[in-house]
Parts: structure tokens; C-alpha cells; sequence
């Protein structure tokens, strides 16, 4: 994926280009006989004629638009419409399809008012991308929905958010601001909340804009709120069934017995990643090596004194450096061959070495 790294206090485009004049125009459309509307717009968040000229392409290809003339030096835009064909709603949405976010002077306010008003801030400009390095560690085909979860909330508790959202690959977060909320807000209220959580966060425009929302729009595997705890559950499904596995190499189950250690060993794990104090305890090695102690002695009461495996053979199931990837862009790969694609964050760190 390609993004633009930002400073979200500081701005939110970068744009490689020259900048040669203040405006941009849509190209070669005739004005024809229809009566006609024209509407003056605010478009913020574009920084040089590059991005002028990326509204200008956008509103080119929306029928209905006569002519549109941009100026990203007083964050501007005059657009000339057939009204029979299309209206300042749906202009101000193929705007904020290209990245930017745009307001009528005055009459949008209308526009979004009454019970369509909740619906439209998913795709008036209200909306905000921003890549994050959430995938799951020991199971990079998912976000972790542990180390998400907090970060959620911190976002949907800001009074000048409805509702935050993570892709179910925990590469993104979605933010959909409330109505009123200037981009100079969202800056520093998202800025806040990633460095608070220790995340270093990119905000998506244009093409990965587009891309993210077409499929947000949709909800195709976006989760919320307490469906995060979804990615946990999986998680500690899969680690049920590694450690299951290891623990079958070295002694014999029967089928009761198997399911009962499964079952031990998967909510040992998910108590873990949904009920824990801080996120201290997710990275410390100790409180994995208690919870495998306790499968342990679980497993020994099931089979017998000393039939289990040792801790240390679990735990380097459990902290294996070679773990598989299995999402796009790194298949097949592991550790020591860490993913390197740019639409894909790296599942794995390559092994450390003294």
C-alpha cells in the first residue's frame, strides 16, 4: 500500500508536484441549454495544484457537472450543475471520494439535516482513514484484537467522534467524525489518542481513501466495539489448536480428552487478551509461561502426573520466531523471510541476531 507518511499536527497532504497555478478547471464540457445551478464550496486539505487538480478529475467524471473551477490557495471551488441530473450533496460526496473534505457555504448544513443527516458523515469528507500497525503477531492473518480494543475506545470516548472502526487485517482504523469537527481538531484529537497508545499512525488519502472506503461503505470486514473481541477469539483459537498439536507429538489423547484440553487452553487465552489489567501484561513472557503452567497442571489431571509436555516445549510453541503468514503479500513466508511488499505491513521482524 502506498501512503504518505504525515505529521498529524502538522498537515495532512503532501503533494509531489509543482505547483504552476492557483486553480483547476475541468476540461471540454459543454454547458448545453438546461437551466443550470452553480455552487461555491469550501474544500480543505489540499495543499498544491497537484491536489486541485485531483478534485478537478474527480468532479470530471460526475455527470451532471458543467464545470468546476478549483483554487487550493483559498481552499475553493465553484461548480456549475444540471440539478436534473445531480445535486450539491452528491457533488460534496464525489469530493470526499477523492480525500478532501468540502461544505456549501451554508445550504450543505440543510442538506444533512433530519434523518439522513447520521448516514451521509460516512461519506461527506467526515470520514478519516488512517494506517496502523495493529496485525496480530501470532497471527498475522488478523488484527489484534487486544492491542486494537483500547484504542477503539479511546477514539469513540472523544465527544467529536460517532464511531471508530478496525479493518478485520488490523491494518487501518476507520474515524467518523461528528458534524462540526475542522480538520484542524481531527488532527490533533487523532495525533493524541495514536500517541497515547504508542502507535505511529499514516492518514490514507486519495487512491488508498477511495479504495478503504469503498469497502467501509459496505462494512465488508470491519468490526466495532465489542465485535473486536472477535480477533481474540480466533486468535486464541488458533493458538488452542498450535499448542494442541505440539502437545499431541508428545502424548497420546483420546478424542474427550482432546477436546477438553482444546477447550482449557482456548479460554485460558481469551480470558487473557479480553480481561486483561494492561497492555504490559501482552507482551510479558511471564504471564503466558502462568497461563501455560496452568494447562499443565490441567493436562496432568486429565492424563496423569508428568504426561503433559515441559513448559519450556510449550512455550516456544508459543513464542516461536518462525511462526507462518499467511495473509496476502506473505504467503508462505516466515520470520526469516520477513514480507517486504508495500501493500502488506511486514508480518513478521526478521530474527534478531547478537
Amino acid at each position: 500500500m502506498k501512503t504518505t507518511m504525515i505529521s498529524l499536527l502538522v498537515a495532512t497532504l503532501v503533494c509531489g508536484c509543482s505547483c504552476k497555478t492557483a486553480f483547476g478547471q475541468t476540461p471540454g464540457k459543454p454547458f448545453g441549454t438546461a437551466k443550470t445551478k452553480a455552487v461555491e464550496l469550501t474544500v480543505t486539505g489540499m495543499t498544491c495544484q497537484g491536489c486541485a487538480d485531483h478534485v478537478s478529475q474527480a468532479l470530471s467524471k460526475h455527470d451532471g457537472i458543467l464545470k468546476s473551477d478549483i483554487h487550493f490557495a483559498s481552499n475553493s471551488t465553484s461548480v456549475t450543475y444540471d440539478p436534473a441530473k445531480t445535486n450539491e450533496t452528491e457533488i460534496i460526496q464525489t469530493i470526499a471520494s477523492a480525500g478532501y473534505k468540502a461544505e456549501s457555504h451554508g445550504t450543505q448544513a440543510k442538506e444533512l439535516e433530519g434523518k439522513d443527516a447520521k448516514a451521509n458523515t460516512k461519506s461527506n469528507g467526515l470520514l478519516s482513514f488512517y494506517q496502523v500497525p495493529l496485525v496480530c503477531a501470532a497471527v498475522p492473518s488478523i488484527g489484534c484484537g487486544s492491542r486494537a480494543k483500547p484504542v477503539l475506545s479511546d477514539f469513540e470516548n472523544s465527544p467529536a467522534i460517532e464511531e471508530a472502526w478496525l479493518n478485520r487485517s488490523g491494518t487501518v482504523i476507520a474515524v467518523v467524525w461528528k458534524i462540526g469537527t475542522d480538520q484542524k481538531n481531527q488532527q490533533l484529537i487523532a495525533s493524541t489518542i495514536f500517541n497515547r497508545h504508542q502507535l505511529n499512525a499514516t492518514q490514507l488519502l486519495m487512491d488508498e481513501y477511495a479504495l478503504n472506503n469503498e469497502s467501509f461503505q459496505k462494512k465488508e470486514n470491519w468490526l466495532r466495539g465489542l465485535d473486536i473481541n472477535k480477533l481474540s477469539k480466533e486468535e486464541a483459537s488458533i493458538m488452542a489448536d498450535r499448542l494442541l498439536k505440539s502437545i499431541k507429538e508428545k502424548t497420546k489423547l483420546n478424542s474427550l480428552n482432546e477436546q477438553k484440553l482444546r477447550d482449557k487452553i482456548n479460554t485460558s487465552f481469551y480470558d487473557l487478551f479480553v480481561n486483561y489489567q494492561s497492555l504490559s501484561e501482552l507482551s510479558d513472557p511471564q504471564v503466558y509461561k502462568a497461563k501455560l503452567a496452568d494447562i499443565i497442571s490441567f493436562g496432568d489431571g486429565l492424563l496423569g502426573p508428568n504426561n503433559m509436555p515441559s513448559l519450556e516445549t510449550l512455550w516456544s510453541v508459543c513464542s516461536s520466531d518462525k511462526k507462518d503468514c499467511n495473509h496476502e503479500g506473505c504467503k508462505g513466508a516466515t520470520c526469516s523471510q520477513p514480507n517486504t511488499t508495500t501493500t502488506t505491513p511486514s508480518c513478521c521482524a526478521p530474527k534478531k541476531t547478537n
